[in-house]
């Protein structure tokens, strides 16, 4: 990763919602903790999905699949929940243990 990178404005960048969008599109655009199911308009999806980094190793990699690899699909309330739960993903994550 580039120690210099802004992280805010990156997630404005074109590089991260391409990659944001084929984490999405990879997940069936469906939140992987509650199955939250989003909608594609235009290639936006609605419905409040995030693409969440599971480590920050390969932010902005050079090659975009080891980021892509990198995260997963969550609505926002999922998402506001794993950054202030340690483990919400164990607790959430329905889809997950079907697997």
């Amino acid at each position: 990763m580039n120690k210099t990178i802004n992280y805010q404005e990156y997630l404005k960048s074109v590089r991260w919602r391409k990659r944001r969008m084929k984490v999405i599109k990879r997940d069936k655009f469906e939140c992987v903790a509650c199955g939250q199911v989003g909608t594609e308009i235009k290639g936006i999806t609605i419905n409040n999905l995030n693409a969440h980094h599971e480590t920050y190793r390969n932010l902005s990699s050079k090659n975009p699949q080891k980021e892509i690899d990198d995260c997963i699909t969550l609505c926002q309330m999922c998402h506001e929940g794993i950054h202030n739960t340690t483990n919400y993903l164990k607790e959430h994550d329905t889809r997950r243990t079907k697997k």
